[in-house]
């Protein structure tokens, strides 16, 4: 007990005052908790609201900067431990990721309205975030081609780690091939590169040419063969290329880029057809406009 005691007086002189809750609930719903209400009723909580803050992560040859406006420390007992997280305002956060023998860096940015780290385990989950993907550069140069931007009323990774995950109103963009709207996804790296995307949920895909269309319920991405699985759950899915009036209905289509030629192929597994009815061409009218 009086262990626990000198913990927390340490952690309040360290972080100048926080809040102090014995709720065991998971960090996403203190969370949402913290956002519903930053000012406790309750007597005998501290609080520490911090201007100007600035995290600095290393993790062997990987560094991530984040900034924001303002934060607000919590402090939580769990058993004989203290969790603490903090609740950041107007965020920013600038991760490069680094392959010394190659002298190679790729940069990620991010920004978010608001966001949650725990600082035990380097989560953090951003509100209404958007991350960009730049191609590896030499360390200390500029990045400049953009390979991938994403947004999500929730965004969800730790800082050091190699996958991503996306939450409601996800929207996707592959750049120069177009963008893909999801309720939720996940995005796998292999160092540098983006390894996989997974999306689920209302797929609806646009070309970047504003040509081709399709609707899905899941979407599996896989950059280095540049082949995208569309699926279909309760619904088959529906692909149409304007430009060549093509149509593709299946419960399965691969669509796969030559990356010689710069053509793509398309081709369906599962109910089969060429020419849409009249209940596909509506469904496809709801989302898009051609």
């Amino acid at each position: 007990m009086y262990k626990w005691f000198l913990a927390l007086l340490a952690c309040m002189a360290l972080l100048g005052g926080v809040w102090l809750f014995s709720e065991k609930e998971g960090t996403e719903a203190r969370y949402l908790a913290l956002q519903a209400s930053t000012k406790p009723k309750k007597s005998g909580h501290t609080q520490q609201s911090r201007k100007g803050v600035v995290k600095e992560i290393w993790s062997g040859d990987n560094y991530a900067r984040v900034e924001s406006k303002s934060g607000e420390v919590f402090c939580f007992q769990k058993n004989n431990d203290l969790e603490i997280l903090e609740l950041l305002d107007t965020v920013t956060c600038l991760i490069h990721e680094r392959i010394p023998e190659k002298n190679l860096q790729t940069v990620r940015y991010l920004t978010a309205d608001q966001a949650l780290y725990d600082y035990s385990t380097g989560d953090l989950k951003a509100e209404r975030g958007k991350i960009w993907h730049y191609e590896p550069v030499e360390v200390n140069r500029e990045p400049k081609t953009l390979l991938f931007s994403a947004s999500a009323e929730m965004i969800h990774f730790v800082l050091t780690a190699a996958k991503l995950e996306l939450k409601n109103k996800v929207l996707f963009n592959l750049e120069g091939e177009g963008e893909i709207v999801a309720n939720q996804g996940v995005l796998e790296f292999d160092g540098f590169a983006l390894k996989e995307v997974k999306l689920e949920g209302a797929i609806q895909l646009t070309h970047a040419s504003g040509d081709q269309f399709a609707l899905a319920e899941k979407l599996t991405y896989y950059p280095d063969q540049q082949l995208k699985i569309l699926e279909g759950v309760e619904k088959p899915v529906l692909f149409y290329d304007k430009e060549h009036d093509f149509q593709l209905a299946a419960w399965t289509v691969f669509a796969q880029k030559n990356p010689e030629t710069g053509k793509e192929t398309f081709r369906g597994r599962g109910d089969v057809q060429f020419v849409f009815g009249t209940d596909q061409i509506d469904r496809l009218k709801e989302y898009f406009t051609w």
